[in-house]
Parts: C-alpha cells; sequence; structure tokens
C-alpha cells in the first residue's frame, strides 16, 4: 500500500503558492456562495408566503393607528423589493 505523503505544516516558501491551500479556499467559498444563493431564494418564497397570509378583511377592523403602522412596514418592505428587483435587472445574465 502506497504511502501518503503528509501535509507540511510549514508555510511555503516567500513567492511560492500552496495551490491545495488556495483550492480548498475556492471550494469552500465556492460552496458559501451556493448555501447563500439558496438561503435568498427560500428567504424570497418564505416572504411572499407570509405577506400572501395578509387578509384584506382585517384592514377594516384595524385602527387609525394600526393601519398607518402597517402602511409604513408595507413602505418598507415594498421599497426594500424594488432594490432588490432593481439590483437583478442590472445584473449580468449567465
Amino acid at each position: 500500500m502506497p504511502e501518503q505523503a503528509k501535509p507540511s505544516k510549514r508555510a511555503p516558501a516567500k513567492g511560492v503558492v500552496d495551490t491545495e491551500r488556495v483550492e480548498t479556499v475556492q471550494r469552500t467559498l465556492l460552496g458559501r456562495e451556493l448555501k447563500a444563493t439558496a438561503d435568498s431564494l427560500r428567504l424570497a418564497h418564505a416572504a411572499q408566503e407570509l405577506v400572501s397570509q395578509l387578509s384584506d378583511d382585517s384592514i377594516g377592523d384595524m385602527t387609525d393607528g394600526q393601519r398607518s403602522k402597517l402602511d409604513e412596514e408595507l413602505k418598507t418592505l415594498e421599497s426594500r423589493v424594488r432594490q432588490l428587483r432593481r439590483k437583478l435587472k442590472a445584473a449580468p445574465k449567465g
């Protein structure tokens, strides 16, 4: 059975790139980017589901203060959605 080379604990000489470490870091970063993308898609779906559960009927039963508070929350939500949609449209295709 051939012996496997043990990884060196020494830092590479100045000017020498540790390609194994670079590849490991690249795989880790790619994995994080993929997870962040998946998390963002799940969060967007969850937000859509939550907003769809708001009842139009309950608005008539709200006090002026409650309607005002809901309006402020929806404005904030709408503003953030607009920002994200602008970024989506400006993002490079592919």
